[in-house]
């Protein structure tokens, strides 16, 4: 199974590094975000595996994507990693987001591929 990872960054040099970086391991990756809204109807048409929050830049509306769609039935068990921000915007993700994960950039890598066993360890 080729894991699919969707980006939801706001830094658009960030974003080619940190696919680059991703795709390296093998991993689809899906960028793109224009707005929170966009972001939002690309990750319900893409369907991907899992979600990457970055909260480095414009952490708010990384949390208004998040929150939007943890209200989707659909989208409510899909696994979420926020990385990176600072003391504040960590804590605001914790408080508002239930079931995700965060980490940092430098061990990005590490906790999707421990996301990866736990995906391909569950039937469907």
């Amino acid at each position: 199974m080729r894991l699919k990872v969707y980006l939801v960054q706001w830094d658009d040099e960030a974003t080619i590094a940190r696919s680059a970086r991703l795709a390296g391991e093998g991993w689809q990756i899906f960028t793109g975000n224009k707005d929170d809204e966009d972001a939002y109807q690309r990750i319900r048409t893409i369907k991907p595996d899992l979600v990457v929050f970055d909260l480095a830049v414009k952490p708010s509306h990384s949390l208004q994507v998040a929150e939007a769609l943890r209200k989707c039935r659909s989208l409510e068990v899909l696994p979420f990693v926020f990385v990176d921000g600072d003391a504040r915007s960590l804590h605001n993700a914790r408080q508002r987001i239930v079931n995700a994960e965060f980490t940092t950039s430098k061990n990005l890598v590490k906790e999707l591929k421990k996301q990866s066993t736990r995906l391909l360890s569950c039937p469907v």
